[in-house]
């Protein structure tokens, strides 16, 4: 068996730039999307922020801890804050969601606890 940990990367964005002769203008290639308007953190990033969140229970300080021991520094407001921006990203698919469980005749859950750590 083999392990090959998850790696973080800065992806370089090329754009074109073009001159328009006849206009006597510069046009510059538009940007791809990302899921925070104006963000620098891509789908994998926000989506492994979110599992560890909600899969593993981990807090945003040993998110930021294991993140710093993989050489990237970044602050607890800013994981917060995609954290938050991301799951704005949800709504509509807990709408629907919801909308499929409420009309079920039948429902099933999970109540055991889990413990969260307190701060004193």
């Amino acid at each position: 068996m083999e392990y090959n940990p998850s790696s973080i990367f800065v992806r370089k964005i090329i754009r074109p730039k073009y001159i328009v002769p006849e206009e006597q203008r510069i046009v510059i290639g538009s940007l791809p999307s990302l899921p925070i308007p104006k963000g620098n953190a891509g789908a994998g990033l926000l989506s492994q922020i979110l599992v560890n969140k909600f899969g593993y229970h981990l807090p945003f300080y040993r998110q930021q801890q294991i993140f710093k021991s993989q050489g990237v520094i970044l602050s607890e407001a800013t994981i917060c804050g995609w954290f938050n921006a991301s799951t704005r990203l949800l709504v509509p698919l807990y709408d629907c969601l919801q909308k499929q469980l409420l009309q079920s005749n039948y429902l099933q859950i999970d109540e055991s606890p889990i413990g969260v750590q307190g701060y004193s």
